[in-house]
């Protein structure tokens, strides 16, 4: 079970997030809303020990999280509609998932303000593309 103490831990020490296992990725995206809810419908907090039952047991419930946060921030304005053609009924195209599971992204430090998301937002719709036409 997780304590106070590794969240913390998770961000004040900087640097990559963690890769995560693509399956676990898209079954925690969906748990806090997709890409089709509003923002009124998806969760803002969360209760660590329910995602942690919901997940397998060598899962790291942060990273996958953190995650799907960013990628939940790119299906929004962040995205600019740039991942709207990998949406098919609701469901997002599991290549995406696939990106987003190891794609570089930088822990944001507690107290850090940013103008910009901590990860190549073009260079992630280039390697979605890329991952597809594999």
């Amino acid at each position: 079970m997780m304590d106070l103490h590794t969240v913390e831990s998770f961000f004040q020490t900087g640097g990559p997030v963690p890769d995560v296992d693509p399956s676990e990725l898209e079954r925690v995206f969906y748990v806090f809303g997709g890409a089709t809810s509003s923002p009124r419908e998806k969760a803002i907090g969360f209760d660590v020990a329910q995602l942690e039952s919901q997940l397998g047991p060598e899962a790291d419930p942060l990273p996958l999280w953190y995650r799907s946060a960013m990628l939940g921030m790119l299906f929004g304005p962040f995205g600019s509609g740039q991942l709207s053609h990998w949406l098919h009924d609701g469901k997002v195209d599991p290549v995406v998932f696939r990106v987003a599971a190891s794609f570089p992204i930088e822990k944001m430090q507690i107290g850090q303000i940013r103008d910009r998301l901590p990860l190549d937002v073009e260079e992630f719709f280039k390697s979605v593309e890329a991952e597809a036409g594999k």
